[in-house]
């Protein structure tokens, strides 16, 4: 959504960049150690996804590993110890895979991985998957590798399609994946931002955004320091939005409050859960295509399965040869109910209840809202008027040096948070060492 997709100091792309440098001490890459040389500004940049359970991001320039990102707590414990910068890209493919063949996340039952790169040049971006391929296989010779993007972002890539063709026509599967892991970072990314903004663009603030919260390990501590820094950004934007004058002040507090609301309503409108009526003809239609199979398809559980098991289903079919009318049927039977549900279950057309709208009434004013689609639509709108508004303002020296001054104190604190939670990084940091020594042991006594 454009309003979830716009924050305050991203109302104009070039502000949205300039702050974001700012407010997280953006350098540009420092040349490393092992880079031959090379000028790291000029550098080639790419991202590499790695997928074993651990999950892994790599940052690489020049096909040298730039920075490294555990993307769950299994990515904490591998990486425990372990500094992968400065190495090429086959060397640490092969040493992550390796590693999780020692830890026992690889095993006879669990060979696949899955390592996805991602580059502005698909050229290079092509031959840094066959070196990163090559290492993994190095790594360990019981190994699958492939190239498949996780289902849920191709899931959400096509949603986003269908709901705007011309915004999201050239957004892939793998770029998303690197939006979403900024936004996990940094709460002022959103999707409709990042679609302004060259892959490489993406990949190295993804380094700038990995490097800031390097020290934070364990998805725990990594929210914790995430909630703070939102509460130091949110008082930083309110001190810049004072300094633009009441009108603008004004106006941003009004779209901050329907914000809130959105979200609240967001979380509620994506917990409604199927109902059992739904969930058992789908599932039937599930169980029969199953006996046609051969194989056992998962059931469907949630609105989120949807996609999931239809796509599956499909690409199962698909790869045998030839299918039957009756066969044909079913499917175009399951497809046109999971369409349905899918429509039924759409986040915007979730249904207003008067307390819901009084709450918005308060806010905004008098309004004809009925779903939660048009209530994004209003906000987009306010959104627009605001950008106008800080395009139409000229700042003067006082307002000017507020706005440095607010920056500043967000510096400091942000620094100070990193102070506070230091014994606890130091007690995680312990925490996954001793998990990573005791899946050594207990790997090692079963093999």
């Amino acid at each position: 959504m454009k309003t979830l997709k716009k924050s305050f100091v991203a109302l104009a792309l070039a502000m949205c960049l300039i702050l974001s440098l700012v407010s997280c001490e953006l350098p540009f890459p420092t040349q490393s150690s092992s880079s031959s040389g090379a000028d790291p500004v000029n550098a080639s940049y790419a991202y590499i996804a790695i997928d074993i359970n651990p999950s892994i991001e790599l940052v690489v320039a020049d096909g040298i590993i730039e920075s490294v990102r555990a993307c769950n707590d299994d990515a904490e414990v591998l990486l425990s110890g372990e500094d992968l910068t400065g190495i090429s890209t086959e060397e640490a493919t092969e040493k992550i895979v390796a590693l999780a063949e020692e830890l026992g996340y690889i095993t006879d039952e669990n060979t696949d991985v899955s390592i996805t790169v991602t580059a502005d040049d698909e050229t290079s971006g092509a031959e840094l998957e066959a070196r990163a391929k090559d290492g993994a296989k190095k790594g360990s010779s019981r190994i699958v590798v492939n190239s498949n993007p996780r289902v849920a972002d191709t899931r959400e890539v096509k949603e986003l399609k269908d709901k705007n063709p011309e915004l999201y026509k050239n957004l892939s599967p793998a770029q998303l994946r690197i939006i979403k892991s900024i936004m996990e970072l940094d709460p002022e990314m959103t999707i409709e931002i990042a679609m302004e903004m060259e892959t490489e663009e993406l990949i190295k603030l993804l380094k700038s955004y990995t490097e800031e919260f390097k020290d934070f390990n364990g998805k725990e501590l990594r929210d914790k320091a995430h909630e703070r820094k939102k509460e130091l950004i949110a008082q930083r934007e309110a001190e810049i939005a004072e300094a633009y004058g009441e009108d603008y002040l004004a106006l941003w507090t009004k779209i901050n409050a329907l914000k809130t609301i959105y979200k609240g309503l967001e979380a509620k409108a994506e917990a409604i859960e199927i109902s059992p009526e739904e969930l058992e003809a789908l599932n039937e239609i599930v169980a029969e295509l199953s006996t046609y199979a051969g194989k056992e398809f998962s059931s469907v559980e949630h609105a989120d399965d949807f996609e999931d098991i239809l796509d599956r289903i499909k690409e199962h079919f698909q790869a045998c040869d030839g299918t039957s009318e009756e066969l044909e049927a079913l499917i175009d039977e399951l497809e046109a109910l999971v369409e349905s549900l899918e429509d039924k279950y759409d986040e915007d057309a979730y249904a207003l209840t008067d307390e819901e709208l009084a709450s918005i009434v308060a806010i905004y004013g008098e309004c004809e809202i009925t779903t939660l689609g048009e209530l994004e639509a209003r906000i987009d709108a306010l959104e627009d008027e605001l950008k106008a508004l800080r395009e139409s303002i000229t700042l003067d020296d006082i307002q000017k040096d507020a706005i440095d001054d607010a920056k500043e104190r967000f510096d400091v604190a942000k620094e100070q948070v990193k102070n506070e939670l230091k014994d606890e990084m130091d007690r995680a940091r312990e925490h996954f060492e001793s998990q990573k020594n005791d899946r050594r042991e207990a790997h090692g006594n079963h093999r």
